[in-house]
């Protein structure tokens, strides 16, 4: 559900925000960085860094949405661990449940990171949560959140922020439109394939009522005032973690 445009722009101020708090600078490394949406916001802020994705479809998706910051952001199509450089802070928004091997991910993260750098990772959480939105956008798991919590710490992270950022508005949208909308799967035999499209494509495409709903920053922004009261539940179905490299 993250391509959905209010908890895609919640997501960003809830990062805004961790950013500000923790004081935190550029460069910064975009892993799994899909259409560039997340780039795009930053740069526009300021920010220089790198995106990556190994998508190619995503790559040129990314591309024409920094097609004006291409003095700041740089697009690469290859893996973490060839990327050039280190980076002060690194975001991984709705990509490790992508990953088959999520420990090698943050592995070859913390070693792009400088001493003190910071991670801002966006996971789907609690595995009673499945829907079949998971299976449409690829993924391989959802998180239980004290674990992941545990596996950032065996990588030689420290979690300073664990918050909700869908119970539950967005939580509960979900929840009606995947019980009561017929499932689309995309015809794309592999997870890996649906990965490959998943910053492209939007579960609730067959519902012009969601259609409309994802579009009208007006009705949400009243709710998006409250959702901060609810950061500290465990009943949402994604969260927003900052790990801090030790």
């Amino acid at each position: 559900m993250a391509n959905f445009l209010p908890l895609k722009n919640y997501i960003l101020s809830v990062s805004d925000k961790m950013i500000k708090k923790h004081d935190l600078t550029g460069p910064f490394l975009d892993v799994g960085g899909g259409r560039g949406d997340v780039s795009l916001h930053y740069a526009t802020a300021g920010f220089r860094g790198v995106l990556v994705d190994r998508s190619t479809e995503a790559i040129t998706a990314a591309r024409k949405t920094l097609v004006n910051f291409a003095d700041q952001v740089q697009v690469q199509n290859c893996e973490v661990a060839d990327v050039a450089g280190t980076f002060n802070m690194a975001f991984l928004f709705d990509v490790l449940e992508h990953v088959e091997d999520d420990d090698k991910l943050l592995s070859e993260i913390w070693a792009k990171l400088n001493p003190g750098g910071t991670l801002l990772i966006v996971v789907p959480t609690n595995p009673s949560e499945w829907r079949w939105d998971d299976d449409y956008y690829g993924h391989l798991r959802r998180y239980d959140p004290e674990q992941l919590i545990k596996l950032l710490e065996t990588k030689g992270f420290d979690v300073t922020a664990n918050l909700d950022i869908t119970f539950p508005f967005f939580w509960a949208l979900r929840r009606i439109y995947t019980r009561f909308l017929t499932p689309r799967i995309s015809n794309e035999e592999h997870a890996l394939r649906r990965t490959e499209i998943s910053s492209l494509n939007n579960s609730w495409h067959i519902s012009p009522i969601i259609n409309r709903l994802a579009q009208s920053m007006i009705l949400w922004r009243p709710l998006l005032v409250i959702q901060p009261l609810f950061k500290n539940t465990t009943l949402g179905c994604e969260r927003l973690f900052v790990a801090r490299k030790s």
